[in-house]
């Protein structure tokens, strides 16, 4: 959407589209005006119209949200369709006397989202939908909020400050749209400002630093963004449960939201659920937990998040796809755990010098899983080299390329790493995978290429 696709409505057109701005049409309501439904040229949209009662409050919210909705372009965004700024006189008899008083009518008309607010679609539980569309919510909130961290560029970074449930909206496909852009700020740099005005926001999304110091960073909406994936996961009472135990271990309250939807999955009718599923509610709870930390450093960036995410999606879309392997390279395919790196293991070469890489395990199972890594080389060290992996969690293994002399010629390489798996009892121990038990129990075993690369500095982050 560009500027010129927002277009000026005459304030008489959006009488007629909205009856007058009837009550049977009105969809909404807020601190700066009210919204109604109607047809534009055979396409429902909804008319936000300010209130008349404060004009510096008017203007400036007006102001602020056109010009950030001017700037943005995404499908989790709210769409501006166009607006109505338009000045009128009005008589009144002041002391007796006739005097005509200045009415500035505004308002902005967006697409229609037939599924309201997010607000309405969250129990004292949980989200009311099942887990996919869930997990669609919350990612698309979060792409919504970094396209709006990342700029527009411009040079200019939108902070919302004000997100929450009820200015996320729903279309028919359940795609998130956050909305209502009234009190968010437009900065060159991403760091922390300091303001002078009065605190803006709603009461339990704000940021503590906000609350207390007026302080405004991308962080503020990260710890809004935190509160809304707890109450889509486990619902205003289970943050309040969190926020009240947050001395007791973090994996307890995991623990639970896994097993509410754990039960719920399997008690939805034609809903096909996967094991990866719960791997997805752990993380999305762990991201949670993680953005609404009392100190801004400690929570993630929305980069971050998305990584995280797009790395669980394609993992959740990789587990769904039962005809195929995770790498085609195996002898069977893969039920028990997938790899990251799925294609081939790659080591950045620098002659006399140890080099890691890092292996990602996920068991993607409800039983704990048993594994095996080893190589056809003894050039390689994988540590550890086995273990258990509990259900729906991952083990990260790293392998270190000892120091060689020389690379060979043309960087060509002809090792291989070897994964094994099987599913095993919960008290089962790492010392009892031995090849004796590998060897009789149902294994799967995942070949891996290792591959050479040119070295760069940066190569020797392994937690990349």
């Amino acid at each position: 959407m560009s500027s010129e696709e927002v277009t000026g409505i005459e304030l008489n057109l959006l009488e007629k589209v909205t009856n007058q701005f009837s009550e049977e049409l009105k969809i909404g309501s807020g601190g700066f005006g009210e919204v109604y439904r109607g047809v534009l040229n055979g396409c429902e949209i909804a008319v936000k119209k300010l209130y008349l009662t404060n004009r510096s409050i008017d203007d400036k919210s007006f102001t602020n949200e056109f010009r950030q909705l001017m700037k943005v372009q995404h499908e989790n965004i709210i769409r501006l369709i166009g607006y109505c700024y338009e000045i009128r006189h009005k008589h009144t008899i002041d002391n007796g006397q006739l005097v005509f008083s200045q009415v500035i009518d505004r308002a902005l008309c967006f697409e229609y989202m037939p599924e309201g607010s997010l607000a309405k679609h969250i129990s004292d539980e949980s989200c009311k939908h099942d887990w996919s569309t869930t997990f669609k919510i919350i990612k698309g909130t979060c792409e919504g909020l970094h396209y709006l961290h990342r700029g527009t560029g411009d040079g200019k970074h939108i902070y919302h400050l004000d997100l929450k449930p009820d200015n996320i909206l729903l279309d028919k496909d359940m795609v998130p749209k956050i909305a209502d852009f009234g009190l968010s700020r437009l900065f060159g740099e991403s760091k922390t400002h300091i303001t002078n005005t009065r605190m803006e926001g709603t009461l339990g999304f704000m940021a503590p630093e906000y609350i207390h110091e007026c302080a405004i960073s991308p962080k503020n909406d990260v710890f809004s963004l935190g509160v809304i994936i707890f109450y889509l996961l486990a619902g205003q009472k289970g943050y309040n449960d969190y926020c009240e135990s947050r001395s007791s271990p973090g994996q307890q309250f995991i623990d639970r939201v896994q097993e509410y939807w754990k039960k719920r999955m399997r008690a939805s009718v034609g809903y096909t659920w996967d094991k990866i599923d719960l791997l997805a509610v752990k993380i999305c709870t762990e991201i949670a937990m993680s953005c609404v930390e009392k100190e801004r450093r400690d929570r993630p960036s929305t980069n971050k998040i998305i990584d995280e995410l797009h790395q669980l999606d394609a993992q959740m879309q990789m587990s769904k796809k039962d005809s195929e392997s995770v790498t085609g390279l195996g002898k069977s395919d893969v039920r028990y755990i997938a790899l990251d790196p799925s294609l081939e293991l790659r080591f950045p070469f620098k002659p006399n010098m140890d080099m890691p890489c890092c292996l990602q395990l996920t068991n993607m199972t409800e039983n704990s899983i048993a594994f095996s890594v080893k190589t056809n080389k003894r050039k390689y060290s994988p540590q550890p080299s086995k273990g258990i992996i509990p259900p729906c969690s991952k083990s990260y293994i790293i392998v270190t390329l000892r120091a060689q002399e020389e690379a060979p010629p043309n960087m060509q390489c002809l090792d291989t790493l070897i994964v094994q798996s099987t599913r095993v009892s919960e008290d089962f121990t790492s010392q009892e995978i031995t090849q004796h038990f590998l060897e009789e129990a149902e294994v799967d075993e995942v070949i891996l290429p290792i591959a050479y690369v040119a070295f760069e500095k940066s190569d020797l982050d392994v937690s990349k």
